[in-house]
């Protein structure tokens, strides 16, 4: 403990002495409102007592007081700059009223007093994690662990922020890290059944919700959690009763009546998921997955209108997301607004967003009756007799792709290519016309589509299916 400057209240120097020894015994004793308020009676009789400051804002911020410590905290760091942990604490009470910035710049000031004060790269490490800093923020977690390889604290903050990086797999790594010191960390494996459901792996979230709720068997987080898990595996009923019993337990959870909703849509209940979403949209209207998947119930209530208007302010929430605008180009589809329906699927596949559900979709858009032309597999890469799921195309054994004329007016019939050309009719009697260009992957429209005629020219390995 630091010697504290001289007192300039009424009592002598041995009678605060005393009453420090007293407050600090309190403290030590786990007592800490009776030593934060023994702490207090000490800085009324001397307003510059460094230790009463410190060690109050210290008791403070272990009664969860961030306000009370920052104050104090700031008062001690004042009268004595020179101690590392008093910067510590600050940056500890300032995380806890989320002042993130100023958390970082309290600890940067431990840390230039000493270097390895791990409580400061502990608190810094939060910080930058807060700050969007992910990087910085294991870093830190790396320096407190290679000084104590075990510290519970930067495990869980590692997790945390490469979970909250997206970087699910080392996140469960991260988590498992941490289990291994201390197995009954429930929110740990909590957010180890995040990062599963993150990497695609519902059933073994649902065993991690499972082994966090064993534990804290009330844990509306969880519950919510393996509620949205067990919607991935299609096991709706147990979705439901997951999510309605998170909702009994704290009525305010939106992310647990954002579930419910999606249960309830998969059950095909679709009025009572709509009221879900709209619950939690009347707490939050900004909620994009409430706004998203609530459209998603009303287009299969046939409320078309009402669909376009969840799906609207969802893009403005969150513009150009892909699946937002694929769906919102069904419901404008409905509505007979083609050109906007096609518009959004265009500028999804101008931007590279080439799903084979957004191909389907502007194929619908192109074909309002949906009449089957062709039928053929979609799969990854460009392979001969196949649609590829990059690009929609759909190639001959030569890699080119295959010329399709289809019959959109639906009269039965549609335009030879090679109209004009000697021999050639106008129009083919079919619904469907497909072509290749053969091995040179050339045509020519003016010469003879095919025989003897087209001998010595671009078409004569050219392949037809109307000939």
């Amino acid at each position: 403990m630091s010697q504290s400057p001289p007192g300039s209240g009424s009592l002598p120097a041995p009678a605060l002495r005393q009453q420090l020894e007293a407050a600090v015994a309190l403290h030590r004793g786990g007592r800490l409102n009776e030593a934060l308020a023994a702490y207090g009676r000490i800085i009324e009789a001397d307003s510059r007592n460094f230790d009463a400051f410190n060690l109050g804002g210290l008791a403070a911020l272990q009664l969860g007081g961030h306000e009370v410590a920052v104050q104090l905290l700031e008062v001690a760091r004042g009268i004595n700059p020179g101690v590392a942990a008093t910067h510590a604490y600050l940056g500890a009470a300032l995380l806890g009223l989320g002042r993130f910035a100023d958390a970082l710049a309290a600890c940067d000031g431990a840390l230039s007093l000493q270097r390895d004060h791990f409580d400061a790269l502990l608190h810094r490490g939060h910080a930058l994690a807060q700050l969007g800093r992910g990087e910085e923020a294991l870093l830190s977690y790396e320096v407190v662990l290679r000084g104590q390889p075990g510290h519970l604290g930067a495990l869980r903050g590692r997790a945390g922020t490469l979970q909250g990086m997206g970087r699910h797999a080392e996140a469960v790594a991260a988590c498992d890290a941490a289990l291994a010191v201390d197995r009954g960390q429930a929110d740990l494996l909590n957010n180890r059944g995040v990062s599963l459901l993150g990497l695609g792996e519902p059933g073994l979230a649902v065993e991690s919700f499972s082994a966090a709720l064993a534990l804290r068997a009330q844990d509306a987080q969880a519950l919510s959690n393996r509620g949205a898990a067990y919607l991935d595996l299609d096991r709706c009923a147990e979705a439901l009763a997951d999510v309605d019993e998170a909702i009994r337990l704290r009525p305010d959870h939106l992310q647990a009546h954002i579930n419910r909703g999606n249960a309830l849509n998969k059950l095909r209940r679709h009025e009572e998921a709509v009221a879900a979403f709209n619950v939690a949209l009347a707490a939050d209207p900004h909620l994009v997955d409430a706004l998203y998947n609530r459209s998603a119930a009303l287009r299969d209530l046939r409320r078309f209108d009402e669909a376009l208007l969840g799906y609207d302010a969802a893009l403005r929430l969150r513009p150009g997301d892909a699946d937002i605008l694929n769906n919102r180009s069904v419901v404008l589809l409905a509505l007979d607004r083609t050109v906007l329906a096609l518009d959004d699927l265009d500028a999804l596949i101008a931007a590279g967003v080439a799903r084979a559900d957004v191909w389907s979709n502007r194929g619908n858009v192109l074909n309002p009756q949906q009449e089957i032309f062709l039928t053929v597999r979609s799969e990854p890469g460009r392979k001969p007799d196949r649609v590829a799921e990059e690009d929609g195309v759909y190639r001959d054994a030569w890699g080119f792709p295959y010329i399709v004329i289809l019959d959109l007016d639906y009269d039965g019939r549609v335009r030879n290519p090679f109209f004009g050309a000697p021999g050639e009719r106008e129009f083919i009697n079919a619904p469907v016309a497909v072509m290749s260009l053969g091995a040179d992957g050339q045509a020519n429209w003016t010469l003879a589509a095919s025989g003897q005629p087209a001998k010595g020219t671009p078409n004569a390995d050219n392949l037809y299916s109307w000939k």
